[in-house]
């Protein structure tokens, strides 16, 4: 442990040990590891030395499709939308072990997931900036709701829509990918090393969820008859144009499919 950084050092301390890998990724990336013994000594190590896999193929446990149902029965209705991508990074935190960066995994379920405000986030930003003065439409403001600093005449407060964390339908799978940033140290720098050809490229690894399924929910608790039906449509374009996740300028996040399934 002595090439440690203290971060790492932190981790390592408060890591459960385990025997071998177990089928909870969070756990395996960020929790788990095992006692080596090596020339009388014990050494601490990650679960993830022992991981084989570049691509990592998982079925979803059934916690998470009873989880699913629990949502759509707590809401008047539910947007049900099939949501897939080539490649999906979320978050893309780093494993503190491996220095590996993955997308963002749930940390009770142990699966890759969309947090429910990226997707508001990326619905809203794509209205605003497709259809001029909507802010200022009735059925925006009902749906995204609108802050406390505006006019008595628009306390609309908290909007009708709840964007659930979206989960993979039946499967997943994890593929390694990499990166090479060809001018860290220009970066790394603020400028004062000049981005020469003769700096180094680094490469680093990090997971991506592959061609893999999730199931979008958007729930509302109010009627939603004021709720234009071309609303469902600006759900499907704003996935397949602006993405969700990071790298969307390169094509990750962009849907190559999307297909309502239940409303």
């Amino acid at each position: 442990m002595k090439n440690l950084n203290n971060n790492q050092k932190t981790f390592f301390s408060r890591a459960q040990l385990q025997k071998e890998e177990s089928n909870h990724l969070y756990s395996n990336f960020f929790r788990y590891a095992y006692i080596e013994e090596k020339k009388n000594k014990k050494i601490l190590k990650p679960i993830m030395t022992i991981m084989k896999e570049d691509n990592i193929n998982r079925e979803i446990p059934g916690n998470v499709v009873k989880y699913r149902d629990i949502l759509k029965k707590s809401v008047n209705t539910c947007y049900t939308i099939r949501y897939k991508a080539e490649k999906l990074i979320i978050g893309s935190a780093l494993s503190p072990y491996t220095g590996d960066a993955m997308t963002t995994l749930h940390p009770i379920y142990g699966v890759p997931y969309i947090p429910g405000s990226a997707i508001k986030g990326v619905v809203k930003q794509y209205i605003i900036h497709e259809i001029p003065d909507v802010e200022q439409e009735h059925w925006f403001k009902k749906v995204f709701g609108i802050s406390n600093d505006n006019t008595e005449e628009d306390k609309y407060g908290q909007g009708c829509a709840i964007f659930f964390d979206s989960f993979p339908d039946k499967a997943f799978e994890l593929a390694k990918d990499v990166q090479t940033p060809h001018f860290s140290e220009y970066y790394g720098s603020e400028g004062e090393i000049s981005p020469t050809d003769d700096l180094f490229p680094i490469p680093f690894n990090f997971y991506v969820a592959k061609n893999t399924t999730f199931i979008i929910q958007i729930g509302f608790d109010d009627n939603i008859q004021e709720i234009p039906d071309g609303f469902k449509q600006y759900i499907m374009e704003a996935l397949t144009e602006y993405g969700l996740g990071g790298k969307t300028s390169v094509g990750y996040g962009l849907a190559v499919e999307t297909k309502l399934i239940c409303d």
